[in-house]
């Protein structure tokens, strides 16, 4: 019995050894369960000065946060936002681009597309001529 066991046992300590010594391969989990998906924005934004950062992972999420945004200005409140494009340069004279509509879909494309070009967008609504200002400015 003895003769049986002690290569039984040599052999399974034996391969543990070589189990242990070979190269671990990791494998991202997260990247994996989110599928094609690897749009992550973070979007600062700021409502009559009140900061608030929120981090969204799909167009769709960025787009419902921006009719929300939109909703706010429409209401009276002064909306500024920006996203993870956005660097500021202090000491350097700002680019400012100025956007006026009546629509609320293509005020808040327009200030999507300045934000993914570095811009931080100003949105205010004026409720005499029913328009949306949009400024945006790095």
């Amino acid at each position: 019995m003895n003769k049986r066991i002690f290569p039984l046992a040599l052999l399974a300590v034996l391969s543990t050894l070589t189990v242990g010594c070979q190269k671990d391969t990791f494998i991202d989990t997260a990247q994996e369960t989110t599928g094609f998906n690897t749009n992550v924005y973070i979007v600062h934004y700021s409502v009559n000065g009140v900061q608030q950062t929120v981090t969204l992972h799909s167009e769709d999420e960025y787009d419902s946060l921006l009719v929300q945004l939109i909703a706010l200005a429409r209401k009276g409140y002064e909306v500024v936002f920006y996203d993870n494009n956005y660097t500021p340069q202090p000491g350097v004279t700002k680019d400012v681009v100025t956007y006026v509509t009546d629509s609320s879909d293509q005020a808040a494309a327009w200030a999507k597309e300045k934000a993914g070009e570095g811009y931080q967008v100003r949105i205010t609504f004026d409720e005499k001529t029913n328009l949306y200002t949009c400024i945006a400015y790095k």
